[in-house]
């Protein structure tokens, strides 16, 4: 009975550590890649070896983005991004617990290719239930409660989570979008989210990936000066 015990436990212990492991690799044929499962110990060269990804680098005073086969010897280098865009023809393979598919990825590096953080979009078709699911499931995993604000722009939704290690924002837009697809020959109307999930390590948050930031589209954290009052 005792050794039953312990092979149980030791089952369930393996079980537990199965899942809190992500696949090694990203890409369409490599298996789900749980996006909150990121550890940001991860060599990014090699998880996006068998992706493909359009690189970028962002150098000099200014941080100017540029592709990254046109670095110069002398370029000042204040990091890099990597693009994973999901083809039309491939099966969705970035998510959060397998549920909530992802489109696009970008990740940011530092100038010593250590992971700062990573930004992913999705057209999500859920309803406001299934969102307010997602929302929970990042509560879990930050273990504090968000902020939500609307944002002055375009009045979409955004959620902030901020912890002494990360930072997590998520956005969606205020209303469904429509789009037009063909499905066995015939035209059907789609509606979706558009959302974003971004989340920063904050000890990697050095000047220049600040200036990245402030900068770039894909990583931009909203301020208290860019919601509705």
């Amino acid at each position: 009975m005792f050794k039953k015990t312990i092979n149980l436990c030791l089952i369930l212990f393996l079980f537990s550590y199965a899942k809190s492991q992500n696949n090694n690799n990203i890409c369409a044929d490599c298996g789900d890649f749980d996006l909150l499962k990121i550890t940001f110990d991860e060599n990014v060269n090699a998880i996006t070896s068998k992706a493909d990804p359009f690189k970028t680098v962002f150098v000099n005073k200014t941080c100017e983005e540029k592709e990254a086969k046109q670095l110069f010897e002398d370029d000042d280098i204040c990091g890099f991004k990597y693009n994973i865009f999901k083809k039309k023809t491939e099966k969705p393979y970035l998510s959060v617990e397998g549920n909530f598919k992802f489109d696009v990825l970008h990740l940011l590096t530092n100038a010593k290719n250590e992971l700062a953080a990573y930004n992913a979009s999705a057209e999500f078709k859920g309803d406001e239930k299934k969102f307010q699911l997602l929302v929970n499931i990042i509560t879990e995993k930050f273990k504090t409660n968000p902020v939500c604000k609307t944002l002055f722009l375009d009045e979409a939704l955004v959620y902030q989570w901020n912890t002494a290690s990360y930072f997590c924002q998520l956005t969606r837009s205020k209303n469904k979008q429509k789009q037009e697809t063909k499905s066995n020959g015939k035209n059907k109307i789609d509606q979706y989210y558009y959302i974003t999930l971004s989340v920063y390590q904050n000890n990697r948050l050095d000047p220049k990936i600040k200036e990245i930031i402030r900068r770039n589209e894909n990583f931009v954290i909203y301020k208290e000066k860019d919601f509705v009052k």
